[in-house]
């Protein structure tokens, strides 16, 4: 009985949402890119009234981060069997995710084709938060990997001139999820952009970090020649790879936040995080009822599946929580069905990629309050997170601990000699099992 309400329930939602989205494309998706915006690179340059190389002045932000799903269904009110189907089968899609806009004002320090005014405005994605990127940065041991701060190495890397969904400003669909509608550029203070007004392009804001970049070169010839090509000759790199992306971490790039932080005094904080957050790493495996390595793959996103980490509904809510399904690679220990359900942020956050080198850094083992899924004391303020905080990236493997929610309990597991995987497997074979410290990394200077 229960199982018909819940699909019941699950119909009426598909259905509220097919309203919602009456035309859906050839493809499915809400809309699909104009074909414009992945155009032959002679065509983007030969089209545009004006290209300028820019940089920003100011920027504004728009409107709030927004989700949106796709369902595709057969029938504008799908049967509760049809609604089983499109569950079980992950037709339920996330739209690519899209982080809050901003309105940017670029000053133009060079016209390359057309004039204009000396300002120009354009709509983007926000800029990422600084004190967040730079603790991410601090932990990670390495500047952070975001699109909005690549240039290719000079766009001299084949797979900028060889793929026309590539560039700064978009991200290609991965799986079945749909494509973006559009570019989402970002603009960083003290970064230099070519800018090409008209319709929008996947290559139209990209960065340029020197003055022999590959890309700034074929504009400036394609200007003066309708027939001149990109140049694909390999880098004269002297022995040394051209770096792929800007040194965010360099004040100029990245002005350092001096605004102070938000405060509250620790007795009026309103929920005290559990102990059972902070259990050492040997009572977390001792604890948990399963154990297991589980897969996240966007273009299949719902929340079917048995609770892994149950919250309070009300809780989940106010923590900016959703539930999301993983799939079951390997089950560690105890066993159970092949997809389970976890809390998430609704976006990736900038600790969603941290693995902590392998979980050798030795700061993964010396705090109990260290983990994945909970902000580092930097980030913490007065009153920290009363429950774990995890984000998910596309086709990555997670360790996941079945019962109350623990720090460590969402790890990203990279490789197969991952120590935070090989002690779970030892200490679970072995509950006396104690850590090997002469595996983890010196991260002395």
């Amino acid at each position: 009985m229960r199982r018909h309400a819940i699909a019941a329930v699950a119909a009426l939602t598909l259905a509220a949402c097919a309203e919602q989205q009456p035309s859906l494309s050839a493809s499915g998706c809400a809309v699909d890119p104009d074909p414009a915006l992945f155009s032959h690179v002679g065509e983007l340059v030969d089209r545009s009234p004006r290209i300028v190389l820019a940089t920003t002045a100011s920027h504004r932000p728009k409107r709030e981060p927004v989700d949106g799903v796709v369902v595709r269904i057969s029938s504008a009110t799908p049967s509760k069997g049809e609604t089983r189907r499109a569950l079980r089968r992950g037709l339920i899609e996330a739209v690519t995710l899209r982080h809050g806009e901003a309105d940017y004002t670029l000053t133009v320090v060079e016209d390359l084709k057309g004039t204009g005014p000396e300002q120009i405005e354009l709509t983007g994605a926000r800029p990422p938060d600084m004190a967040a990127f730079r603790a991410a940065a601090a932990w990670s041991g390495r500047t952070p990997d975001f699109r909005y701060d690549e240039h290719f190495g000079g766009h001299t890397a084949p797979r900028f001139w060889e793929d026309r969904e590539i560039g700064r400003s978009y991200v290609p669909p991965q799986g079945t999820r749909c494509p973006d509608a559009s570019a989402s550029p970002v603009f960083l203070a003290g970064a230099t952009y070519l800018v090409f007004l008209g319709p929008p392009h996947v290559k139209g804001y990209e960065v340029i970090h020197a003055a022999d970049d590959r890309w700034l070169d074929f504009v400036r010839r394609r200007i003066a020649d309708p027939a001149a090509q990109p140049d694909r000759s390999p880098p004269a790199t002297n022995g040394a790879a051209p770096p792929h992306g800007l040194d965010l971490l360099d004040p100029s790039i990245m002005p350092p936040i001096t605004g102070p932080k938000r405060a509250e005094p620790r007795g009026l904080c309103l929920v005290e995080p559990p102990a059972s957050m902070f259990a050492a790493p040997g009572e977390l495996v001792d604890r948990a009822e399963r154990i297991v390595l589980a897969e996240f793959f966007a273009g299949h996103a719902s929340s079917i599946g048995v609770d892994a980490t149950p919250l309070d509904p009300a809780v989940a809510e106010q923590a900016g929580l959703r539930r999301i399904t993983l799939r079951v690679a390997e089950n560690l220990k105890g066993a159970g069905e092949k997809e389970i359900v976890v809390p998430a942020l609704a976006k990736p956050s900038f600790m969603t990629d941290l693995d902590f080198q392998g979980h050798r850094d030795p700061r993964f083992w010396q705090g109990d309050d260290i983990g994945r899924g909970y902000p580092v004391p930097e980030l913490r303020g007065t009153c920290p997170p009363a429950v774990a905080q995890p984000s998910f990236n596309d086709r990555s493997r997670y360790l996941i601990f079945f019962g109350p929610q623990h720090v460590k309990g969402y790890e990203v597991i990279r490789s197969d000699d991952d120590l935070w995987l090989d002690y779970v497997r030892n200490r679970i074979a072995d509950p006396a099992y104690q850590l090997d410290r002469s595996k983890l990394r010196n991260t002395s200077p």
